[in-house]
C-alpha cells in the first residue's frame, strides 16, 4: 500500500513538473506563410508574416529582406490578429524595392492590457514576381513585446519564393491552321505555273 501511494506521487509529480517545464519552454513562433511559394514570373501574390502559440502579445516591429531582381513589394497591410484585441495603431513600414527592404512594420494596441493570445497574421505583403529565380523573404529586426513592455521569446521561420520565367504563349490553334491553308494555297499555285 505504501509502495503505491509512493509511486502515484511520484507519478504526480513528475507530470506536474513535465506541464511546468512544457510551458516554461513554450515559445512563440513568428513565420512567413506560406513558407514557400512556387509562381511565374509577372505573377501577383500574397504572403503572409503569422505568429504561432503567442500570449499577451501587445505590440510588434519587423523589417523584411527579399532579392529585389526577382520580386517587388507592392504594398503590406495589417494582419486581423492584433487587431482582434481592439484598437491598433500600424505601419506599413517603409518599402525599398531597390534596396530589397521593407524597414519598420509596426503593430500597437491602443486599448487597455491584456494583449492577444494565439495564432494569426500580423501583417500581408502584396507582392508582384518580376524576375526569374529564387528570393528568400526573411525576417529581419523583430521586436515582441506584451501589455507591460517586456519582450517576448520568439522563433523564426523565414520563407523563400521560386520564380519561373514566364510562360511562352503558345499559337492558337486557328493560327496556325490558317497559316498551313495559306502555305498549301502558295505550294499549289506555284506547281500550277
Amino acid at each position: 500500500m505504501k509502495l503505491r501511494r509512493k509511486l502515484a506521487i511520484l507519478a504526480l509529480l513528475a507530470g506536474f513538473s513535465l506541464c511546468l517545464s512544457g510551458s516554461a519552454f513554450a515559445i512563440a513562433i513568428i513565420y512567413i506563410s506560406p513558407p514557400a511559394v512556387v509562381t511565374n514570373q509577372g505573377s501577383i501574390f500574397d504572403v503572409g508574416v503569422n505568429i504561432f502559440g503567442i500570449s499577451d502579445l501587445y505590440g510588434f516591429q519587423f523589417d523584411i529582406g527579399f532579392n529585389p531582381s526577382v520580386l517587388s513589394v507592392l504594398s503590406v497591410s495589417e494582419g486581423g490578429f492584433l487587431a482582434s484585441g481592439g484598437t491598433t495603431l500600424f505601419s506599413p513600414g517603409s518599402i525599398d524595392n531597390v534596396g530589397g527592404t521593407i524597414t519598420l512594420i509596426s503593430d500597437i494596441l491602443l486599448t487597455s492590457p491584456p494583449g492577444v493570445t494565439g495564432t494569426g497574421t500580423l501583417a500581408s505583403l502584396h507582392v508582384q514576381a518580376i524576375g526569374s529565380g529564387n528570393s528568400p523573404v526573411n525576417l529581419l529586426n523583430v521586436s515582441l513585446f506584451d501589455s507591460v513592455a517586456v519582450s517576448i521569446p520568439f522563433d523564426i521561420s523565414n520563407g523563400i519564393v521560386t520564380v519561373s520565367p514566364a510562360p511562352v504563349p503558345e499559337p492558337s490553334t486557328m493560327f496556325l491552321l490558317g497559316s498551313g491553308l495559306l502555305s498549301l494555297f502558295g505550294l499549289r499555285r506555284k506547281f500550277r505555273k
